[in-house]
């Protein structure tokens, strides 16, 4: 990256940039998607409704069922065997599939954090590019993949806790005057507090509310924590106004990433590991509900089939049972047509007999 010119430099950002800009859209593309499929599952569980279009299903109306997920359709949504829902579900997964070949990361890796950040909200031009000079910044101090990092971590240390947003603070005030000089400063005050590798704690957080800015500071410690570079205080002293650090001041003991259950003592950080904790379970819980609200949109289907089938039973019966009190009617009529009687005891009276004394 030395040996680049400011013309291919710039160049080279601009192109980062546009790469997290396309993932970025097509995983707005997706949330989308299964947002809306979301919501249909719910509301699906009507089965006088169309479960793709929620239109009312008449009686007399021809119905489909789906031979995969047993929903009913009208007839314009429904054109083949399985319906547009699970049609919709099965090209969702092959999306989701072909994502995780451009972006091959996990959730708790900075990779997809990044992209799934900030409420997926609109981002100018203007913070891409910002965006991707910090990312490549810090991949060229620190010589590690910042993709790869574990997110999933909050800080006990106090100083570390400091230091992280003493660095999210100069990021935010970036210069294009001094680019690099407050963020350099700061991130060697981060380097300082890692030393100890037993301030990090395994914490799940809900990536969606978290801002950009943040998550690159979780990633950048977590790298820190977790690899063993012997020349970062070089580097980073090289173009920053303190003196430069020892090697054996960088990573000290194991440079393995310890991970504890055990809680924060800041009642601040203690609260924000709370929300997210809750934030997390709200999530499962939402995924857990649509899969409950399936099951039972299935169950309903399964009844409703069944109660049709009751109810024309039924009707056969008594379609039956009519024919029967027809014939027996004509057979009476024929009978008493054959005596003479053509009104039959149904409609003549019968005769007064004057009593004799």
């Amino acid at each position: 990256m030395d040996q680049l010119t400011d013309e291919h430099l710039t160049h080279f950002v601009s192109v980062l940039a546009l790469d997290m800009q396309f993932k970025r859209n097509i995983l707005i593309n997706i949330c989308a998607e299964e947002s809306m499929l979301r919501r249909l599952s719910i509301s699906s569980n009507d089965p006088s409704h169309c479960a793709f279009c929620s239109q009312s299903i008449e009686p007399i109306e021809k119905q489909v069922e789906c031979s995969k997920c047993h929903r009913h359709l009208c007839i314009s949504c429904a054109s083949d065997t399985i319906c547009n829902f699970c049609t919709r579900e099965q090209e969702l997964k092959q999306k989701r599939k072909q994502f995780a070949m451009i972006c091959p990361f996990a959730q708790n890796q900075f990779g997809y954090a990044k992209l799934n950040c900030e409420n997926l909200k609109a981002i100018d031009k203007a913070e891409w590019m910002l965006r991707a000079k910090l990312e490549m910044h810090f991949t060229y101090q620190l010589k590690v993949d910042l993709d790869s990092s574990n997110i999933f971590i909050s800080i006990k240390d106090m100083n570390l806790e400091n230091s992280r947003r003493g660095l999210v603070t100069a990021m935010r005030r970036f210069n294009e005057a001094e680019p690099f000089l407050q963020v350099d400063e700061a991130l060697l005050e981060v380097q300082k507090c890692c030393a100890n590798n037993e301030s990090l704690l395994a914490t799940a957080r809900n990536t969606s509310k978290c801002k950009y800015l943040s998550l690159l500071s979780f990633a950048i410690i977590s790298s820190m924590v977790s690899s063993s570079t012997s020349n970062l205080s070089a580097s980073v002293a090289g173009n920053s106004v303190n003196p430069p650090l020892s090697a054996s001041s960088v990573l000290t003991n194991s440079t393995e990433l310890k991970l504890k259950s055990k809680p924060v003592s800041d009642p601040a950080l203690h609260e924000t590991t709370e929300n997210e904790r809750r934030e997390a379970t709200e999530a499962v819980q939402s995924d857990t509900m649509v899969t409950q609200a399936d099951d039972c949109r299935k169950e309903l289907a399964r009844a409703r089939k069944q109660l049709q089938q009751s109810i024309e039973t039924n009707l056969l019966l008594t379609r039956t049972n009519q024919q029967l009190l027809d014939i027996v009617d004509d057979l009476l009529r024929r009978t008493f047509a054959r005596k003479g009687h053509l009104n039959t005891i149904y409609s003549r009276p019968m005769p007064n007999k004057k009593v004799e004394k």
